[in-house]
This record gives structure tokens, C-alpha cells and sequence, in this order.
């Protein structure tokens, strides 16, 4: 007698024998890849630098007057006394006594 149902059923192998992977094809894809943004990004830094150097020795006289007159004498001695005021705050902060005592000391 023949139980056909009782028989444990064969493995179905879904493995492709024919198939390798090849791990150095995707590691040359990542070295190139990141080989070509870091030069790209070393041209365009370049290039901004070379951009800017240029902008900046390219300021005729006439810029340079008008951005002159924006720095005014009154608009820096506003500064100067905000700092001077500060100067004393902190002077009569480190001069004052302190209301606690320090419990370390």
C-alpha cells in the first residue's frame, strides 16, 4: 500500500544556482559615486571662491565712499557707550557683596 499524502513533500529549491554576487561591482559604484561629489564639491567651492575674491577686489572708489559714510561718528559712539555702561555693570557687580554667603567658603 502506497500513502502518497503521508510522504514529507520535496523542498522546492528557489535558489539560481547560476547567479553570484559580485560585492566589488557595488563597492567601485560607492568609490566613484563619493569620488565624484568630493570633486565636485571642491569645483564649486572653487568656483565661489574665485567668485567672491573677485567681487571684493572689483569695489570701485565710489562703493567704498558710500559705504563709508554709513559708518557715521554718532552710530559709533552710540555703541561705545552702550559698552561703557556695560563696563560699569559688570564692575559694580564684581564690587558688590553678595547677600548669601557662600557655604564652600
Amino acid at each position: 500500500m502506497d500513502l502518497k499524502f503521508l510522504k514529507p513533500k520535496k523542498k522546492i529549491n528557489f535558489t539560481n544556482k547560476e547567479f553570484v554576487y559580485n560585492p566589488v561591482f557595488h563597492w567601485n559604484i560607492i568609490l566613484y559615486t563619493s569620488i565624484i561629489l568630493i570633486l565636485a564639491s571642491l569645483a564649486f567651492g572653487a568656483f565661489l571662491f574665485y567668485k567672491e575674491n573677485n567681487a571684493i577686489n572689483s569695489l570701485d572708489d565710489q562703493e567704498l565712499l558710500s559705504k563709508e559714510a554709513i559708518l557715521s561718528k554718532e552710530k559709533i559712539q552710540r555703541t561705545l557707550d552702550v559698552f561703557t555702561v556695560r563696563e560699569k555693570k559688570s564692575i559694580d557687580i564684581l564690587n558688590s557683596v553678595p547677600v548669601v554667603t557662600d557655604p564652600s567658603l
